[in-house]
């Protein structure tokens, strides 16, 4: 509330999704195949399909910095009322899609920390598509058995390596568990109350909530009346699905792809970086004072 009044953005209600990518790229395909199918903001189309790619890499893709490898898994917050932004709607496609592949280890929709732990023991690899989170968020706040589990998912996010031993009053009941090359891939929404109310500031210093992409329209967009679903409907949906396939299975076949940005993308990339960078540094000493 207090950055309100020197808050400098652009008017949010006339901020705009745009698409900077081929007609024929796998985003593209995607986002239009739900444009007359659906009237869920297209920007959620876009995480949707961000996300599918992020689960296809399976931390095979990575960009080599010197500062280390970045890895491409995303964690992406889409925000919205409720009924109307149609959040939902726009996740449906990526459980199926996903689903229907088979290959990929999907985790649970509720977990503690020892159930995290142990799952990504079982598949250090994991994707969680959770179309109203706000219990997850909740539970991180107020469950007792829930204190740690931001670290843990800040380690697992840097897709490295933990050991954990968890307690255990059962014998000959294994207590050790070690993830190895963890890649977790979460798609979220919620509506902003739901966000708001089971949020603390803890989450953000923490840097449990600062890891996700924010998806958060408020444009005007146009709204579709219902509408009976026909064949050709099915095939464009399975095209895509054949895409999904496609990609993954590609990716499946080498065992690391390295990603180089080009020299004007970097450049660009660096600039915004360290411009914001030094602008985050004044204002902290401003507040100082």
């Amino acid at each position: 509330e207090e950055f309100k009044s020197v808050d400098d953005r652009p008017d949010i209600k006339e901020l705009k999704f745009k698409i900077n990518v081929p007609e024929d790229h796998f985003i593209s395909k995607y986002v239009n195949h739900h444009l007359d199918k659906t009237d869920a903001y297209p920007d959620y189309h876009y995480a949707a399909a961000l996300t599918l790619l992020s689960i296809a890499a399976d931390r095979k893709v990575i960009i080599p910095l010197k500062q280390g490898d970045v890895y491409t898994n995303l964690w992406i917050m889409n925000l919205g009322r409720s009924s109307f932004s149609r959040k939902s709607t726009a996740l449906r496609t990526v459980k199926y899609i996903v689903g229907a592949f088979g290959a990929f280890h999907e985790l649970p929709g509720m977990f503690s920390t020892e159930g995290l732990i142990e799952s990504f023991d079982d598949n250090s690899h994991g994707h969680l598509i959770k179309d109203e989170c706000a219990q997850i968020l909740g539970s991180i706040n107020k469950k007792q058995y829930m204190s740690d589990v931001r670290d843990v998912l800040c380690e697992l996010y840097d897709c490295g390596n933990i050991k954990r031993k968890l307690r255990t009053s059962k014998k000959n009941v294994k207590s050790e568990y070690e993830i190895k090359d963890s890649y977790p891939v979460f798609l979220f929404a919620t509506t902003p109350d739901n966000f708001f109310d089971n949020s603390t500031k803890l989450d953000i210093t923490s840097g449990w909530l600062i890891r996700f992409l924010y998806v958060f329209p408020r444009y005007k967009k146009t709204i579709k009346g219902l509408e009976i679903g026909t064949e050709q409907c099915k095939i464009s949906l399975n095209g895509i699905g054949n895409a999904f396939n496609n990609i993954a299975g590609n990716v499946a076949a080498f065992d690391q792809i390295e990603m180089i940005p080009s020299n004007n993308g970097l450049m660009q990339f660096n600039e915004w970086f360290i411009t914001r960078q030094m602008e985050f540094e004044d204002d902290e000493e401003d507040l100082s004072l």
